[in-house]
This record gives structure tokens, C-alpha cells and sequence, in this order.
């Protein structure tokens, strides 16, 4: 996607402070707190009912909050109309008027704001270039397949020019190879663009492609914002690591002030809480090695017998049942060098986890 550098828009921060909405009993949000910076892209990642969507919205002006601040810059917004807002809004189902053409579709913002039609014309032109639909504005909403929607729903989007742009889970009605080819363009749009960025998604893999941060939210409330690599390197409680892909758990003994699985001493770089009810080894089954006998001082050992292993095209899966009775993926890549080192089911198996990923988390 490409856009000449002098339309480039202005960006703007998002303030939220002390956001609570609830719906009779239920809190969508409990006391939300976030800072976007100016430029970039925040991914609200989170379940169903999370509140991700509930906070969007709140952003947008479709829903106001029974508390809580909301500033773009140094303007808050809490009380503005949505279309006062000068935000750029993308739907989960697109919401393109299927009576209207292409170009009618995209230039809507302008024309409710008063825009010439030539005005309207250029700028839908050049817009349609940035998405790579060139020669499309003519053309009717049923003549368009899924993911040139899904192109034009997000020209309209930016065709004014917003200083924030906010999307609902944009992707998620797309094909799996389509939408991973969306995800690195919006990505790239955004670089282009600079406009600061809000995503929803329920899509971890999704969020850690296309995010600068992630907040993960929980029962209505943020509870980790981090860098993708952070995020998922260096989880803060069980829920989160287990959201942020592939895991198994260990439970951790912490006594005078060190940490103990199954009796052996642990050695790890993370600080666990004291205080804390219940701690966990998280294990991220790449991470593990299997280990020899000589190499066994350089990690945290687990020993077990193999029960499963699954070819699955670039890398093996194997689950392998601790002698504390826990279960535990590894996952290894297939090269042709290292097929033959791999155990076979049966096999009685030393694990490897080195410190530096050995990390700690909270249960719960």
C-alpha cells in the first residue's frame, strides 16, 4: 500500500482514565486505565466478554461510560458525538451500504461533512490507490469479494484523514491465508500512515503480528500491557500466559525465599511473590530441550517417559509425562540433521528448561 508522504495525517494520544460501564450487576469495565501514545498501534486482545469491544466503543462515542475520562490529546471527549470525534471507525462486518458504489461508499465521511464533489472525487481516488483497488470506484459492493471489502471498508475509514483510526476485529470474517496477508498490509499502512492505531481482536497471533503494545483484558479490566515479545517472554499471572499461546503450568513450592518442583531447587531469573496463593512454572513447549546426561547443569531439569509424537509438517509435538505426574508439550522443529535424535514413544526422557526461561507467574 502506498500513500504520497505530504497527505501523511497528524496522530493523536488516547487518555483513558477510571473507565466503568456496567449493565445492571454485570461490569463490562471496572475502573479501566490505558495510554496510547501518539502514532501507535494498541491491540485490546482479550476472550469473549473480556470488554474489549465494550471499551472500543466507548472510544468511538457509541457507548457512554457510567465514569471515567477519555482524552484525545488534550481534549476530552467523554460527552462528544461520535461523528464529532474526527475518528476513523472499521466494523467486524464491514457495514458498506450495498445500494451504493464504491466510490459512493468511500466517500461518504466527506460528503456528510460537506465536501465538494470534485474534493470528494480526488480524495476517493487517491485513497483507493492506498488500498490497491485503482479503478474499483464504480463498481457495486456485491461485485467485490471478501477481502476487496474488507479494502474498502478500511479506505473509508482513512479517507478524511483521522487522527485515530478504531477497528472491530476486521479480519476475522476473511480466509486464514487472507487475513495473515492483511495483517502485515494493515501493518504496513499503519507505518505509512501514522495515525494512531486501536485494534480489537481475540486473535493472539493476530495481535502479536500487528501490535506495537498489547492490553490484555480480563472480566472487564486491563490486566497486562507489554510489547508483543514482552508479553509473551514475560507474562505476569497464569491467565495471561496461557491467553498468549501454546503453555503448560508446573506447581511451583516457594520457601525462604527460593523456589522448589517436585523438590528440586529452581534456578531462574524471574521474581516470584511471596505472598502470592499459588505459583507457576509456565512452559512454553519451544523453550524445552532434550537433554544428555553432560548438559544437565546448564538447566532446570525435568525427567519423564514419552507418551506421544506427532509429526505436524515443520515440527514435532511431544507430550511427555513428568515423574511428578504432570504432563508437558515439546515442540521441536524437523531437520533433516535431527530426525533421528528425536525420542521415540516409551523412551525415558531428560527436559531442559534454561533460567533465563524459567519464568514464574501468580495462579489464578
Amino acid at each position: 500500500m502506498t500513500i504520497a508522504a505530504s497527505s501523511q495525517p497528524s496522530s493523536l494520544p488516547i487518555s483513558i482514565s477510571g473507565v466503568t460501564k456496567k449493565y445492571g450487576a454485570v461490569a463490562a469495565l471496572s475502573d479501566v486505565g490505558l495510554q496510547i501514545k501518539s502514532g501507535e498501534f494498541m491491540t485490546l486482545l482479550g476472550p469473549s466478554g473480556s470488554g474489549k469491544t465494550t471499551l472500543l466503543m466507548v472510544l468511538a462515542g457509541f457507548i457512554r461510560p457510567d465514569y471515567g475520562s477519555v482524552r484525545f490529546g488534550e481534549e476530552e471527549v467523554i460527552l462528544k458525538a461520535p461523528h464529532l470525534r474526527g475518528v476513523g471507525m472499521m466494523f467486524q462486518n464491514y457495514a458498506l451500504f450495498p445500494h451504493m458504489s464504491v466510490e459512493a461508499n468511500i466517500g461518504y465521511p466527506l460528503k456528510i461533512r460537506g465536501e465538494s464533489r470534485n474534493s470528494i472525487s480526488a480524495k476517493v481516488a487517491e485513497v483507493l490507490e492506498t488500498v490497491q483497488l485503482a479503478g474499483f470506484g464504480r463498481r457495486r459492493i456485491s461485485e467485490l469479494s471478501g477481502g476487496q471489502r474488507q479494502r474498502i471498508a478500511l479506505a473509508r475509514a482513512i479517507v478524511f484523514k483521522p487522527k485515530i483510526l478504531l477497528m472491530d476485529e476486521p479480519l476475522s470474517a476473511l480466509d486464514k491465508n487472507l487475513r495473515e496477508l492483511m495483517q502485515i498490509e494493515l501493518r504496513a499502512m499503519h507505518e505509512r500512515l501514522g495515525m494512531t492505531t486501536v485494534l480489537v481482536t481475540h486473535d493472539q497471533r493476530e495481535a502479536l503480528t500487528m501490535s506495537d503494545r498489547i492490553a490484555v483484558l480480563r472480566d472487564g479490566r486491563v490486566v497486562q500491557v507489554d510489547t508483543s515479545e514482552d508479553l509473551y517472554a514475560a507474562p505476569n499471572s497464569e491467565f495471561v500466559a496461557a491467553f498468549m499461546g501454546e503453555s503448560a503450568f508446573l506447581p511451583v513450592e516457594h520457601r525462604g525465599g527460593e523456589l522448589y518442583f517436585s523438590g528440586k531447587k529452581l534456578i531462574t531469573e524471574s521474581v516470584a511473590e511471596p505472598d502470592a496463593p499459588r505459583h507457576l512454572v509456565v512452559i512454553r513447549p519451544e523453550k524445552l530441550e532434550f537433554v544428555q546426561a553432560g548438559e544437565r547443569g546448564r538447566y532446570n531439569c525435568f525427567e519423564g517417559t514419552v507418551e506421544r509424537m506427532l509429526f505436524q509438517g515443520d515440527t514435532c509435538l511431544g507430550h511427555v509425562r513428568l515423574t511428578s505426574g504432570d504432563l508437558v508439550p515439546v515442540r521441536r522443529g524437523l531437520r533433516e540433521s535431527a530426525k533421528s535424535t528425536l525420542p521415540r514413544v516409551g523412551d525415558h526422557v531428560v527436559l531442559g528448561l534454561h533460567p533465563s526461561e524459567t519464568r514464574i507467574v501468580t495462579g489464578g
